[in-house]
């Protein structure tokens, strides 16, 4: 019996630490797509600005229904991200992603 402790205690500590590094991710994952904090409504010139402070250069802000997409080059590649002007968050593209629907 005793010998049986050990081995349990280990894999209980195991799936316990899993846990939380598992929440732990999801929780930073949850942060990453906060663009601008606030959960604010954000302006052209906001994400103009952000951008600007980051290093990018050449911004141009478009407004597409409730997002930004604001493209630019930084790093020496040209990039576009997606902003939900409604509360600062990243959109479902960002940063090159291709697009797959087919409305054209």
């Amino acid at each position: 019996m005793k010998k049986w402790i050990v081995p349990i205690v280990s894999a209980a500590f195991l799936i316990g630490a899993a846990g939380i590094a598992n929440l732990v991710a999801q929780v930073q994952q949850g942060a990453a797509r906060v663009f601008i904090p606030g959960g604010q409504p954000v302006s052209e010139e906001q994400v103009r600005a952000k951008l600007q402070s980051e290093g990018w250069a050449g911004v141009v802000v478009t407004r597409e229904g409730q997002y930004l997409r604001a493209t630019g080059a930084v790093g020496g590649k040209l990039r576009t991200v997606v902003v939900d002007a409604t509360n600062g968050q990243l959109g479902a593209r960002a940063e090159n992603e291709p697009d797959d629907d087919d409305d054209d």
